[in-house]
């Protein structure tokens, strides 16, 4: 993974490395060398983990509508940040970001539930324990 940034030119510049290393680690992508940030299967690796990584991409991939389609299906957020100005407007690529901001709203509304829920909890076992702790010192007196 990020062990890539302390390897040589020429394993940064490899593309089963850099693969092997966004394997693990998808923000690896950011120590690639400038070959492997403009190697197309490279980066399609990458994005299919980490929507963000395009990022590092080169401009020509950036460009790449199918890069693109990639990075925003994973985060929706990349289409503007990173996509090229060319592909911001695209109307599919806009479904597709929507579609990915409703999945990750999603996500975070359902781990707010079950969150409230494992509290609840908690404080219902943390009432309980004490209900009988009290009821036994009461007959121990």
């Amino acid at each position: 993974g990020f062990a890539l940034q302390f390897a040589s030119r020429d394993l940064r510049s490899d593309p089963a490395v850099v693969k092997a290393a966004v394997a693990n680690a998808p923000h690896a992508l950011q120590f690639a060398s400038e070959d492997a940030l403009a190697n197309r299967e490279v980066v399609l690796d990458a994005v299919s983990r980490s929507g963000g990584t395009l990022q590092y991409a080169s401009e020509k991939l950036r460009a790449d509508r199918d890069v693109v389609k990639r990075a925003v299906a994973d985060y929706w957020c990349v289409l503007e940040r990173y996509a090229a100005p060319e592909l911001r407007s695209d109307p599919q690529l806009r479904r597709i970001e929507s579609r990915s901001r409703r999945r990750l709203e999603f996500r975070w509304a359902s781990l707010i539930r079950v969150g409230n829920l494992l509290l609840r909890v908690k404080r219902a076992v943390a009432w309980a324990t004490s209900w009988r702790r009290g009821r036994s010192d009461a007959s121990a007196s």
